[in-house]
């Protein structure tokens, strides 16, 4: 099936009544399966693929899964930033061809803050060794290391500091990580 979008999120969903569900959930499942076969991998990489876009845009757009209760706009998010934040990790080591592993996009800003946000170690891990910045800032959001220091997150603080977060970084408010 491929996923067209009506002119309205309302007319989406009376044209396939499953969509909510499926955007909602469908990473929940994905991180269970996502390396347990060629078929899997090869399904999820065309989810992810520039010939997919649509279904991704109309996909994120339905579930906004970073932030649901909230309309901050109409943008879209890269794939690595919703694999980031999902926990598809397997996903993550495949999207090596986002160009700006630092684009601002999404809820929480960028990947590597989206990983941190919900304690995704290993991805924080993948994207700190592919050059992500790790003391980025964003308007909505803490630094990293002020995120994982909310969190209690130690290993999370510990990868941070080991790529040199800056442990003073404010972040553009008064009180610093720790």
């Amino acid at each position: 099936m491929t996923l067209k979008g009506p002119a309205s999120r309302r007319q989406l969903l009376e044209q396939y009544p499953f969509a909510e569900y499926a955007a909602t959930y469908w990473s929940k499942f994905a991180s269970k399966v996502e390396s347990c076969s060629d078929e899997v991998v090869e399904s999820v990489k065309r989810y992810y693929s520039a010939a997919a876009h649509e279904a991704f845009t109309i996909g994120y757009h339905i579930s906004k899964p970073d932030h649901p209760h909230t309309n901050y706009g109409s943008e879209t998010v890269a794939p690595l930033y919703y694999a980031s934040f999902s926990g598809l990790l397997n996903s993550v080591k495949m999207l090596r061809i986002d160009t700006d592993i630092n684009k601002k996009q999404g809820y929480y800003g960028c990947a590597l803050l989206a990983a941190v946000a919900r304690k995704h170690l290993a991805i924080a891990k993948e994207l700190l060794s592919r050059g992500a910045n790790v003391n980025v800032e964003y308007r909505r959001t803490k630094p990293p290391l002020s995120t994982a220091v909310a969190n209690n997150d130690i290993a999370m603080i510990q990868l941070l500091i080991e790529h040199h977060a800056d442990v003073n970084f404010t972040g553009g408010d008064d009180l610093g990580p720790l």
